[in-house]
C-alpha cells in the first residue's frame, strides 16, 4: 500500500510540475504603423489611444501577458467588446496574439517587440507640438546593455526554483538603478518644462509684433509658421512643407493613394500660389531668410 501510495504521489506531482513551452506569436500587421514614406503613423495612433478602454488594455498588457477573458472581467467589459478593441490593437501592431504550444485553444495578448513609442503633447496659448516615434531598435539596444549586467543576470537556478536571495539581490540591484533613473526624468522634465514655457513667451512677442506690424492674415500666418519650429526652419524647410503645415494636410497611409489626401482644389492651388509670392517677398525684406534650391532657411548669423 505504501508503495502504491508513493506512486500516486508521484504521478500527481509529474503532473503539477510546469512544461516549458516556446509561444507561438502572430504579429499584427505592423505595415500599418507606417505611412507611404516610412514614417510612424501618429495619426493613428492617437486615434487608437483616444479611446479609454484600449488605454486599460496596453497599462495592463505593459505589466504581464493576458488572456482576452481575464482582462474582461479586470475591466468590466463584455468579452466581444474586448476583442473588438484587441483586434484594433492587433491590426495596427502595437500587440501581438500568442499561442502556447501545449494548449492552442489558449491565445493570450501581449505588446510587440516591435514597440517602443515615446511621444510629446505640448500646448500653450502660442505653441501647440505633437511628436512620436517608435524606435524599437534603441529598445533593443537598451535592453541588450541591461541583459549583460552581471548585477541583474538571471541565473539557471533562479529559473527552476524561487530563489530569495537571487531575488533580493536582483531586485535590489535594479529598483536602485530605476530609482537614479527616475530622478534624472524629473530633473529633464523640469528643464524641459521651463525651457518651454520660454518658448511660448518668446513666441508670444514674436506674434505681437506679426500682429502690429503685418495686415494680411496668410502673411502673418507664414511669418509665424516660420518661427513655430526654428530647429528645422535653420535646417531647411520645403515650400510643399510649409504648404502641408498651412492647410494641414494629411499625409498618406502605407497602402492608400496619395491622391487621397492631397488637396487639389481650385482655392488651394490659388493660396499656394499667393505663398510661393509671399515667400519670395519675404526672402527679399528679411536679411536672415535665405533660400538654396527648393528650400528656405533661417540664418541667424
Amino acid at each position: 500500500m505504501a508503495k502504491k501510495r508513493e506512486v500516486e504521489i508521484k504521478k500527481n506531482k509529474k503532473k503539477l510540475e510546469p512544461t516549458s513551452t516556446v509561444p507561438m506569436v502572430f504579429p499584427g500587421r505592423r505595415e500599418k504603423m507606417l505611412r507611404n514614406d516610412g514614417s510612424f503613423n501618429d495619426e493613428m495612433f492617437f486615434e487608437l489611444i483616444g479611446n479609454d478602454i484600449r488605454r486599460k488594455i496596453l497599462s495592463k498588457l505593459s505589466k504581464f501577458p493576458r488572456f482576452a477573458s481575464d482582462l474582461a472581467i479586470d475591466l468590466g467589459v463584455s468579452k466581444q467588446a474586448i476583442k473588438k478593441h484587441l483586434d484594433k490593437l492587433v491590426e495596427f501592431g502595437i500587440i501581438e496574439i500568442s499561442l502556447s504550444q501545449t494548449d492552442q485553444k489558449k491565445q493570450y495578448y501581449q505588446i510587440s517587440n516591435q514597440i517602443a513609442i515615446f511621444s510629446k503633447i505640448d500646448l500653450t496659448p502660442n505653441y501647440f507640438s505633437l511628436q512620436c516615434e517608435n524606435t524599437p531598435s534603441d529598445l533593443a539596444d537598451a535592453m541588450d546593455v541591461l541583459n549583460h549586467d552581471p548585477k541583474t543576470a538571471i541565473t539557471s537556478s533562479s529559473r527552476s526554483r524561487m530563489d530569495y536571495t537571487q531575488l533580493n539581490f536582483s531586485l535590489k540591484a535594479l529598483g536602485q538603478q530605476l530609482h537614479t533613473v527616475e530622478k534624472e526624468i524629473t530633473v529633464i522634465e523640469k528643464k524641459r518644462k521651463e525651457a518651454l514655457l520660454q518658448k511660448t513667451v518668446l513666441l508670444n512677442r514674436i506674434q505681437m509684433i506679426i500682429n502690429a506690424l503685418v495686415e494680411n492674415d496668410l502673411e502673418k500666418e507664414v511669418i509665424f509658421s516660420l518661427f513655430f519650429d526654428t530647429k528645422s526652419t535653420v535646417k531647411g524647410i520645403t515650400l510643399e512643407e510649409i504648404i502641408n503645415q498651412l492647410f494641414l494636410r494629411k499625409k498618406a497611409r502605407a497602402g492608400t493613394p496619395k491622391y487621397k489626401y492631397i488637396k487639389t482644389d481650385e482655392k488651394t492651388l490659388q493660396r499656394g500660389q499667393e505663398l510661393l509670392e509671399l515667400l519670395n517677398l519675404l526672402i527679399k525684406n528679411f536679411g536672415f531668410i535665405q533660400s538654396e534650391g527648393l528650400k528656405l532657411f533661417f540664418d541667424f548669423n
